[in-house]
């Protein structure tokens, strides 16, 4: 009894300490002290420009760390925001605020909608536009316009940042539709993401992704998909390839019966050749096992496509079957 006695004042205590260091937290830093500091991160790992339109709020649950109930992701400074976010919670390790410096651990977005669009002119509201770099290509000679003192002091007080490593990132609720004003017909697409996974975020390793969503295309097929992949980002080169990725999806619309697929495939996007290979390494569906690729030359301007598909023998029993 006495062994228990001791167990249970030991974690009594343990619990007590807790519960000191979160008020300790709560009443002594001030979350918004780091709103720079996140801005900054964001700008000089992405190009994006962040908005926190709300004041930080501490988050115990399910999420040690700050909270905003209102962020918006633009392009740049004159553009209109292409992603806004309902709840965002950052996770953070907790001694290292004591010392001023942000170490990120979870981040956690929910209520997500995003606007992706093409004018006709084949201008994407999602393409990083640097004012200065700009203004600088038209006229090189012209000095650099040297930064306001709020802008100065927001960037001394940011200070360094080190190289980016989040653990884990998830998005919840989020709906992305997308549209394609260039062609000689607009497209449309919807996508509702319930679920989407980032594991080790960081620039030059692969990144684990789950993704859970429904798409559809205005008056057309309806897929809804599962996938599961590994993705690696060169963030300086701007070239990623997800890469070895595994589809489950079902598409409806279409045939008069849904059709299940099963695809494992590999996505390559260079952005500087603004160009994107899809690698069909096989599809299996109802007695059909397709391979191929698509290429896709101009993908934020004026978009083309070629490519090639070849199957095996097709078991006509079983595709009947499944259409009937």
């Amino acid at each position: 009894m006495r062994i228990l006695k001791w167990i249970g004042l030991g974690l009594a205590a343990i619990l007590l300490v807790v519960v000191a260091a979160l008020v300790l937290i709560r009443f002594i830093i001030d979350p918004n002290d780091f709103k720079d500091q996140i801005s900054v991160l964001v700008k000089d790992t992405t190009g994006y420009r962040l908005s926190l339109q709300g004041d930080l709020s501490w988050s115990f649950y399910p999420i040690l760390g700050f909270e905003s109930n209102q962020a918006a992701l633009a392009a740049s400074a004159d553009l209109e925001p292409f992603l806004t976010v309902a709840n965002m919670a950052l996770g953070i390790r907790v001694l290292p605020l004591f010392s001023g410096e942000l170490q990120v651990d979870q981040l956690q977005i929910e209520g997500v909608d995003a606007r992706f669009s093409v004018d006709q002119a084949g201008q994407s509201n999602w393409q990083v536009i640097d004012g200065d770099s700009a203004a600088a290509a038209v006229n090189p000679q012209a000095p650099a316009p040297s930064p306001s003192p709020s802008q100065a002091t927001s960037e001394e007080a940011a200070g360094p940042l080190p190289q980016v490593s989040i653990p884990l990132v998830r998005v919840l609720d989020a709906q992305v539709h997308y549209r394609d004003a260039s062609g000689d017909n607009a497209t449309d697409i919807s996508i509702n993401v319930s679920k989407l996974e980032l594991t080790n975020v960081q620039a030059q390793e692969p990144v684990t992704v789950l993704l859970e969503a429904g798409l559809a295309q205005s008056g057309g097929a309806t897929v809804s998909l599962s996938l599961q992949g590994e993705l690696l980002p060169d963030l300086e080169k701007q070239h990623f390839l997800l890469a070895p990725l595994q589809i489950n999806a079902t598409l409806d619309n279409v045939l008069p019966a849904p059709i299940s697929l099963d695809i494992a495939a590999e996505l390559d996007i260079d952005l500087p050749q603004d160009q994107a290979r899809f690698t069909l390494q096989q599809l299996q569906t109802s007695g059909v096992s397709v391979q191929g690729e698509l290429v896709a030359q101009g993908i934020t301007s004026q978009p083309s496509y070629q490519g090639r598909l070849s199957s095996r023998p097709i078991k006509l029993p079983v595709l009947f079957q499944a259409l009937a």
